[in-house]
């Protein structure tokens, strides 16, 4: 079954910051990685490429475990202006669970941005 992130409404997510994140995602600009933002080879889970978008400083976005909440990722998360634009934890946990269990490709990943936020 394919999750979805809200079963009543999508989430108010900014809707620019959708479009150049689903674009990036399709571009196959990235090489898709998992567990981190960005891994020290350059591999980028999709929230990694969100960061990059969000405009996220690299020494943030670089080498962050996704899982250590608490820690760095709070620190991604919470970027001002607007952290991940409007994301909620549930959206995080899909996306992540999507790219890192499911191993969805990032174009199966955009679609499922494009349905659900």
């Amino acid at each position: 079954m394919v999750p979805t992130a809200n079963t009543t409404t999508k989430t108010a997510f900014d809707k620019k910051v959708k479009a150049l994140w689903v674009k990036r995602l399709r571009s196959g600009k990235d090489r898709q990685g998992k567990y981190y933002l960005k891994d020290k080879y350059g591999f980028m889970c999709c929230m990694g490429v969100l960061a990059e978008v969000c405009g996220v400083p690299s020494k943030l976005v670089d080498v962050c475990y996704l899982y250590d909440f608490g820690g760095m990722l709070d620190d991604v998360a919470s970027f001002p202006p607007d952290g991940f634009k409007g994301l909620t934890v549930k959206d995080i946990g899909i996306l992540m669970q999507l790219n890192d269990r499911d191993e969805w490709t990032f174009p199966q990943i955009a679609d499922w941005i494009e349905e659900n936020l």
